[in-house]
């Protein structure tokens, strides 16, 4: 597909509404986020255990905003339809479909955030959470709608595939991003009806957060096809076998996409300044909790670092994806985008070296009280959520100044 021709109307509108989605759920995990760090800001109380329990419970939504369903409907046709060339979207309503099941889980899931009491189960540890935990209906729902959504997506993403022809590394691509999605869906509802273990975000959620990774850096450099396949080879490895060294050799393939696709995009400074420092911290940090024998580690905030970093790898992939494609349709802001990115990533790592100083010392985690020798870390953390929202303002701001992309060309 052309650089300057827009993707077909389908794509674009289920596009839209579907990141407009995960963006309010986004910011309403943010919000809950941003209330328990300033909670953890200092030892001691400062609200009632039932309404910390609640704002925890709302940061737990944040992953819902940058799982599988989100990525596939918000970014998936988008990507998909520029892969294969799509001139239109067989079967548009499946995909309205998928959206409206994921709205349906979402919905079912903040109202469940919202009436959970402080016996949640997991949000406190003894003395924090007594009697039995309550397992409202809609805490099964909501995960199973979330699920089945990211499954009709893969459905209705590999009939676009299917129904049109692309050179082939553009088919195996598509072909990865829709596998992935369709084992995320298929893992997703397993873990709905407690089959399997939930582990979050799941292997295939982090392929295809490395996939739409790996193909928005890449870009349209002709140049670039061999680095590619082998970046998508590694990102596989790297998502059933997370080693620091398949991290490395991922960030170095990533940052030769850059310069053969142009090093001054604003999708480098959310792969090369985001995903690679995010992969390899988190390799780092994961392989020292498998490999040491503190055990109390395994329940500090050494673990909350560890997991706020992998959420941030498919977050930082999914923001790539925004600014790659957004081009077909609308251009954000360049410099205050790239700006944006890096400033998100400063904050980011501050924020989550915090955690993991903490967690070393021995900070359990799910609890607002602690001794007074956590301060510290505890301090650096909030400070590095307050730079990370700097930047996610500065990124607002470029989409807000930015314009729009003509002609239209796109079909249904």
């Amino acid at each position: 597909m052309h650089a300057m021709e827009r993707p077909p109307a389908t794509a674009r509108y289920v596009a839209i509404a579907q990141l407009a989605g995960a963006v309010l759920v986004a910011v309403l995990g943010m919000v809950g986020g941003g209330l328990v760090q300033v909670e953890l800001a200092a030892p001691g109380a400062r609200w009632s255990a039932q309404f910390y329990s609640k704002m925890l419970t709302f940061h737990g939504l944040t992953p819902l905003a940058i799982g599988a369903a989100p990525l596939a409907g918000g970014l998936g046709y988008l990507a998909i339809a520029k892969l294969v060339g799509a001139k239109r979207i067989p079967g548009s309503a499946l995909a309205w479909v998928a959206f409206g099941v994921w709205v349906i889980g979402i919905a079912c899931s903040i109202v469940a955030a919202l009436i959970v009491t402080n016996d949640t189960g997991w949000t406190f540890y003894t003395p924090f959470t007594v009697g039995e935990p309550r397992t409202p209906v809609l805490l099964y729902v909501g995960p199973l709608a979330i699920a089945a959504s990211a499954t009709l997506y893969a459905v209705h993403l590999a009939i676009v595939v299917i129904a049109h022809r692309a050179p082939s590394l553009q088919v195996a691509i598509a072909a990865v991003l829709v596998v992935a999605l369709g084992g995320a869906g298929v893992v997703g509802i397993w873990i709905a009806f407690d089959a399997i273990q939930p582990q979050d975000p799941n292997t295939f959620s982090l392929v295809l957060a490395l996939g739409l990774a790996t193909a928005a850096i890449a870009g349209d450099s002709t140049s670039s096809r061999v680095v590619t396949l082998i970046a998508l080879a590694v990102s596989l490895l790297w998502a059933f076998h997370p080693h620091v060294v398949l991290a490395l050799a991922l960030a170095g393939l990533w940052i030769a996409l850059a310069i053969m696709g142009g090093f001054s995009r604003p999708t480098v400074a959310f792969v090369v300044f985001g995903c690679s420092p995010a992969i390899v911290a988190h390799g780092l940090a994961a392989g020292f909790l498998t490999g040491t024998t503190e055990l109390h580690l395994f329940d500090t905030h050494f673990v909350v670092g560890t997991y706020h970093l992998l959420m941030a790898l498919v977050g930082f992939a999914a923001l790539a994806g925004v600014h790659a494609w957004s081009s077909f349709t609308y251009h954000p802001h360049r410099i205050l985008a790239w700006i944006g990115g890096c400033v998100c990533s400063a904050g980011l790592f501050l924020h989550a070296y915090g955690s993991l100083v903490a967690g070393s010392a021995g900070m359990p985690r799910r609890y607002w009280d602690y001794d007074p020798m956590f301060t510290a870390s505890h301090t650096l953390s909030m400070w590095g959520a307050g730079v990370l929202l700097v930047g996610a303002v500065l990124i607002a701001v470029a989409w807000f100044v930015g314009r729009v992309t003509a002609p239209a060309t796109g079909s249904r």
